[in-house]
């Protein structure tokens, strides 16, 4: 099938072909009856509970499936993090970063399938913390203070109107104009935070000014948030499981010091240790991992109605994100490198122990240990500037004009790695017996002692492939830009009936780019007088995780500032000196442009259907996309520059329907087609060809893929019984069309469209087979979910607890999607696929909120959940994934008004202590990571007026 051929899509075009025959929806009727209503008295509620009202009849109005989140005054944002706030939606859920909200993921579909605007303008934001670099489509929410902003929405379902991009659901955040609370407005908030891990006190501030001028036909608004944090982590680290074969194996025959020989428990043999089923973890370690972030955004609003009918406004945003992370680690690196001297083949196995297909203990000799500092020091500037004209041309014509323009600059200046080593070290064991996440590791010296450890280009005595430290430096920066226009235009057909159509053109930049040494591993030796106790300090602190009591807290550190002092490291001379024509940089310099051309035209119809209110919309979306792609690919020193171009259609029908089957109850109806463009990585021409010995591999990008597509549909009804108050019960279904999975294939080189320059100097002439890996488009599978929600204040209750009310919400999600999780086994073949969830797909979550308000004081307490989720499909080493175990998050706040004007407040964050477990293959569960992040305690003053 074509793409963009409607044909693909029956279901979408019947259900959008029955919403056009509308002719028998009736114009709705006056009431015929002269009695008029009894007066009601009007009952105003503020605070959270406020919001919490305005948000649900925001929702209430909607065609779509829509679900609001308002500010419950102005620079007052209910948590202190824009993705903690969203995950109090049914459907959503977040992955956190360093303990708070980094990106979200709705009814199972991830933050690649997520559009976020900001003031109605796309946007895109990169950013670094405990988690690396972002190099997705995915947004980074901690980029922004929730101070900024003072109303989230979430568009589950899409119309015609709506922009293309998003599977899963559009986000809006909108910060605050001066038109929205007339008149004067000022608010100032000041914070204190204390985390229990960092033991570190940090300060936030948030301040908003506006006012509105000649008679309210000019508003001006200015708002800024600064906040400084300090965050910890503490974590086993095993950084995934190998087989007992790989990196050479253990027990290498060949290597006469790699004999297997000594007590073993009964039921180990050589065999079981030489095994290609049997894994053991690859770095067995512990470590520290901390952040420092500073943040400081600013906002600024002008409004302006020169004329009734006409509104302009001008909306600017500026935010900058630093940040510093710094990892200390203590590495076994012999048991993942395959030297023969200097690697897992020398090692000699003591004692060991099997449990199921895991060597969950082992008792080593000849163990190549690393002592290891980390630097990231990162930053993101993102500026935005949006410009909206709303001009009403008649009593029946209106147009609307956007414009705007984005920038989100991510800089690491400096990604630095040192180390120092230590051969050979006999009695090294880890322990999972016990525990799995809490490991017992016993090092066998002391590793406070700069004496036990070596640095240097060379290690003395160890010939042939030996490997010592190294000093990385790897410097990297990712750009994103947005240029885009929209004009839309709007006509009264009749009074039930609305004609929309309208043009967007959107060009989106990426930009990544990265430097790095020629030779990380020709480092220059220690000046004469110059000792490794010179080069290092001390880690410590490693306190509070609960390992045993033998499990070295403490290592030496190689310092920072020492080897600026003594290698100057940072001169760009010289072995220091940075490049971008480095393979392994140029693996990340790539880029992707896209041009967006979109149209649309849509009918919004609220009038009535066989004597019931009916309110919705139809219409279709055509879009182009005009793609870019650069990348490099390379074969040892030769490089060849790659630039691929290529455009693409979709047409995408859409329709929403919100029936009042009582004045209470209210039936939605939703079907759609939806689109996301592929991930940014696996658009680069770019990749590497390597030939070595009998090798021949090609990794390359697939700047040919196309977009991920699905058929959406949903249903749903909500019981609006009390004022403030829903039940609703959804259910929705996507069938994604197209997914992407890795393709293994062999076959030859001149038919892989790489420039056959490459091969010059290789040996291999240009009709050699090649094993060729690529990222293709493959079958997808169904999603299907559901979502149950409620909302309401206590009011029924007596005395005090009336006071009291509750937010809870759950979703279920399944899905089918085949991934290729061995392409070594022939097309057909079993074991080549597998059917597993989505990415990032948790299949439960739920959250729930209670709440009291009463007299100024205000309280509440949240719980969220997310059950596991998969990260990778495949796994590595024949592992079917790598997976996230479910938790649960507990947050708390309490705040007091006094008066008018002052509050002071409380919050805690994390309350429950949660840890973070990944772990590797969902079959075996076997520990990849177990961290901690603390819990976090905030006092604040506000004042406002």
């Amino acid at each position: 099938m074509p793409r963009g051929d409607s044909r693909g899509i029956p279901a979408v075009v019947s259900a959008v072909g029955v919403l056009l025959s509308c002719s028998a929806i009736a114009e709705p009727q006056q009431s015929s009856s002269s009695t008029a209503a009894p007066p009601v008295e009007e009952v105003v509620v503020t605070g959270y509970r406020g919001s919490l009202a305005v948000a649900l009849e925001e929702k209430r109005e909607q065609s779509g499936v829509v679900d609001v989140i308002k500010a419950e005054d102005v620079a007052k944002f209910p948590d202190a993090n824009l993705a903690e706030s969203l995950q109090r939606l049914p459907g959503v859920v977040v992955a956190r970063d360093g303990g708070e909200g980094r990106s979200i993921s709705v009814r199972g579909l991830g933050p690649d399938y997520t559009r976020v605007r900001l003031n109605g303008l796309e946007a895109q934001t990169t950013s670094n913390g405990f988690e690396g670099i972002n190099r997705t489509r995915g947004f980074d929410f901690n980029v922004f203070a929730s101070e900024l902003f003072n109303s989230l929405t979430v568009r589950k379902t899409p119309s015609a109107a709506t922009e293309e991009g998003s599977l899963g659901a559009t986000v809006d955040l909108q910060t605050a104009r001066p038109f929205d609370k007339t008149g004067t407005q000022f608010a100032f908030s000041s914070k204190v935070s204390y985390n229990d891990l960092s033991e570190k006190t940090d300060p936030r501030f948030a301040l908003l000014a506006s006012n509105t001028f000649f008679e309210d036909t000019v508003g001006v608004l200015v708002s800024a948030a600064y906040s400084k944090s300090r965050k910890i982590s503490q974590a086993s680290h095993n950084l995934n499981w190998d087989r007992m074969t790989e990196n050479g194996g253990w027990c290498d025959p060949a290597n006469p010091a790699g004999v297997c020989y000594g007590e073993y428990p009964e039921g180990i043999s050589y065999e079981q240790l030489r095994s290609a089923s049997i894994y053991h973890p690859r770095i067995p370690r512990l470590a520290q991992f901390a952040v420092d972030n500073e943040r400081l955004g600013v906002t600024s609003a002008i409004q302006w109605r020169p004329a009734a009918g006409t509104e302009v406004t001008l909306d600017l945003l500026y935010s900058r994100h630093e940040g510093l992370r710094q990892e200390s680690l203590l590495t076994p690196i012999g048991l993942f490198r395959g030297q023969s001297q200097q690697g897992k083949p020398e090692t000699i196995v003591r004692e060991a122990e099997i449990r199921g297909n895991d060597l969950i203990y082992a008792r080593l000799d000849n163990v190549d240990l690393r002592a290891e500092n980390s630097i990231f020091d990162f930053n993101t500037v993102f500026k935005q500037a949006g410009l909206t004209i709303d001009q009403e041309l008649s009593e029946r014509w209106r147009a609307s004009l956007q414009l705007g323009a984005s920038d989100s600059d991510f800089d690491e200046p400096r990604e630095t790695t040192l180390q120092v080593d230590r051969l050979n070290t006999d009695g090294f064991i880890y322990d999972f017996r016990q525990s799995q996440t809490r490991p017992r590791i016993v090092w066998g010296f002391d590793t406070t002692d700069p004496a036990n450890y070596y640095y240097g280009p060379a290690q003395p005595g160890f010939t042939g492939g030996s490997t010592g430290p190294e000093i990385r430096l790897r410097p990297q920066a990712v750009e994103n830009t947005f240029r885009q226009g929209a004009l839309d235009v709007e006509f009264d057909l009749s009074r039930s009936w609305k004609l929309k159509t309208g043009v967007n053109v959107r060009k989106y930049t990426f930009d990544s780019d990265s430097r790095r040494m020629a030779n990380e591993r020709s480092i220059p030796a220690l000046p004469a007088g110059v000792t490794v106790a010179d080069l290092v300090g001390q880690f410590s602190g490693f306190v509070g995780f609960g390992v045993p009591s033998d499990t070295a807290t403490a290592w030496v550190l190689p310092s920072e500032q020492a080897f600026i002092d003594i290698f100057d490291i940072y001169s760009n001379t010289g072995v220091f000196e940075l490049r971008r024509d480095v393979a392994s940089a140029r693996s990340n310099i790539y880029s992707v442009d896209e041009k967006d051309t979109a149209a649309y035209v849509q009918g919004d119809f609220n009038a009535e259907l066989l004597g019931l209110p009916v309110r919705g919309d139809v219409g279709v979306r055509f879009v182009r996309t005009d793609q870019d792609s650069v990348g490099f690919a390379e074969a040892g020193v030769n490089t060849q520059l790659l630039r691929v171009s290529r455009s693409y259609d979709d047409w995408l029908p859409a329709a929403n329907l919100a029936l009042e089957l009582r004045d209470d109850v209210v039936a939605r109806f939703a079907v759609s087609r939806v689109m996301t463009r592929p991930p940014l990585a696996q658009l680069t021409p770019g990749g590497s060809v390597n030939v070595f010995g009998g090798t021949r591999q090609v990794n390359q990008g697939n700047p040919n893929l196309d977009p991920i597509e699905a058929d959406a549909f949903d249903a749903g009804i909500e019981w609006y019984f009390a004022p403030e108050s829903v039940v609703s019960l959804g259910f929705f279904y996507k069938d994604v069309k197209t997914y992407i999975a890795t393709l293994r294939t062999t076959q030859p080189f001149n038919t892989l469209g790489i420039p056959e320059a490459v091969l010059i100097g290789t040996g291999v002439t240009p009709t050699d087979d090649f094993v060729y890996s690529r990222p293709v488009n493959s079958d997808g599978g169904p999603l299907r979910g559901v979502e149950l929600n409620v909302q309401m204040p206590l009011s029924f209750l007596p005395g005090w607890l009336q006071n009291f009310g509750v937010l809870a919400n759950y979703t279920r999600v399944s899905s089918d999607i085949t991934y290729v999780v061995d392409p070594s086994v022939p097309v057909g073949a079993p074991g080549r696929t597998a059917v597993l969830p989505l990415i990032n797909l948790s299949e439960e979550s739920a959250n729930a909120t209670l709440y009291y308000g009463a007299g100024g004081f205000e309280a509440r307490v949240s719980a969220s959940y997310r059950d596991d989720y998969l990260r990778i499909v495949p796994g590595l080493n024949g592992q079917d994934a790598d997976a996230t175990e479910g938790s649960v998050y507990l947050d708390a706040s309490l705040s007091y008004s006094f008066g008018e004007h002052y509050q002071v407040s409380l919050e805690g964050q994390n309350l429950g202590d949660t840890y973070e477990h990944l772990y590797n293959d969902t079959r075996a569960e076997r520990n990849e990571y177990y961290r901690n992040f603390g819990r976090q305690y905030t006092a604040g003053f506000r004042y406002s007026f």
